[in-house]
């Protein structure tokens, strides 16, 4: 077989690839909602606590009983099970506490928004906590990094665009009549990944973001004197690298606030990123150079 020949081969298993995903994508969205919505459900009773001062003690666990208004019922029993979970609060049916839980939900979109009242408190969350599952958005947008590869035959390149078209066409697919609109920045902080984010951050002692800064901040200086030192070598490669990492890192976060996560449990998912994954590893093979 002759090059012609190898290439119009690989071409056609990149394209039967992409377009056995992006049909495939299509599938099993709403039977991943209600497990997309566990991290919703614990992320709201985290909310809560922080919001009442609670202390994460096993010997002042508040009790609490749950309250869902609207929606469908995994919405409750995925709260109550976050409730079983977080040190700071136990079940219990007479519980002087109540964590209210108003949700709003179709079939592949899911708002709750939290409240908790005991004693002569009425907390209740600025905002509700979003999730979605809409996959093919996020696969559209790695066949497009994966088209934006083909073009300029760089594979950083084609990360890169991948992780800009998720963030646009997750602002761009609009939520169902009912919802209630959310500022980006919130939507983003309150994700799934921005939630692990601010977490870690908190979690980190005085001086470690600044650490973190300056490291990054070293990184980038390093990447510039060595790209004038060896312009269209390393420093390319460099750069073309971290690159492809922002966007690796800009598709996942619009991938876990569209439910990618547990949408690839199911086996339409798990088929189509492993097809979406046949397609870049074999585009890949055709490279050069990263």
């Amino acid at each position: 077989m002759d090059g012609a020949e190898q290439g119009t081969k690989s071409r056609l298993i990149v394209f039967v690839a992409v377009a056995l995903s992006l049909v495939l994508s299509a599938f099993g969205a709403a039977a991943s909602l209600p497990d997309a919505g566990e991290e919703r459900a614990e992320a709201l009773v985290e909310q809560m606590v922080r919001l009442a001062g609670l202390e994460s003690d096993a010997r002042a666990r508040i009790p609490v009983r749950v309250n869902q208004e609207g929606g469908p019922l995994w919405v409750g029993e995925a709260v109550t099970r976050a409730v079983e979970e977080h040190p700071a609060v136990r079940l219990a049916e007479d519980g002087l506490g109540i964590v209210r839980v108003e949700v709003v939900a179709d079939p592949t979109h899911v708002a709750m928004r939290g409240g908790l009242f005991r004693q002569g408190w009425n907390l209740r969350s600025e905002h509700p906590l979003c999730m979605r599952c809409v996959p093919w958005a996020m696969m559209v947008a790695l066949g497009l990094g994966l088209g934006a590869m083909v073009v300029t035959r760089r594979m950083g390149l084609g990360l890169a665009v991948a992780g800009v078209a998720a963030q646009l066409i997750e602002r761009l697919v609009s939520w169902p009549e009912g919802f209630v609109a959310i500022p980006w920045s919130d939507q983003v902080k309150d994700g799934p990944l921005g939630r692990a984010v601010v977490d870690l951050a908190l979690a980190l002692p005085e001086g470690g973001v600044a650490l973190g800064a300056g490291i990054v901040t070293l990184c980038a200086v390093l990447m510039v004197f060595d790209h004038r030192r060896s312009s269209g070598r390393g420093g390319a490669m460099l750069a073309a690298t971290v690159i492809g990492i922002a966007g690796v890192l800009m598709w996942a976060e619009a991938a876990a606030r569209c439910g990618v996560g547990a949408w690839i449990g199911s086996p339409a998912g798990a088929a189509s990123i492993l097809s979406m994954a046949l397609a870049w590893g074999q585009q890949a093979r055709t490279l050069r150079r990263a």
